[in-house]
């Protein structure tokens, strides 16, 4: 159950990093970093086979949660409007960013 609740809140996480950045291509590079880190450690986190291990695992991601937490926070706000030029740039490259994602 803890291993469980620990994966959908890597999730959380990563939806809440999403939908707080916004930016051209270098924004979306980081932002798109951030999800798919946290997305692996939430695959190894599944594939755990002790507790240990997912203990570290656990601490990886309060490390994760940080950085991207500061990257959020310098991110957020900078472009509200989904109608710029940038926050189009910021999409396009986002889902490009995440394509790469495995």
């Amino acid at each position: 159950m803890k291993k469980l609740m620990t994966i959908l809140g890597v999730f959380l996480f990563a939806s809440l990093v999403l939908t707080s950045c916004g930016g051209p291509e270098a924004d979306a590079k980081k932002a798109a970093e951030c999800v798919c880190d946290a997305a692996e450690i939430g695959k190894k986190m599944a594939e755990a086979k002790d507790e240990s291990e997912v203990e570290d695992l656990t601490k990886d991601l309060e490390k994760l949660e940080e950085k991207c937490k500061k990257i959020s926070e310098e991110l957020d706000g900078k472009y509200k409007d989904e109608e710029s030029e940038d926050a189009k740039k910021y999409l396009e490259a986002l889902k490009e960013e995440m394509k790469k994602c495995e």
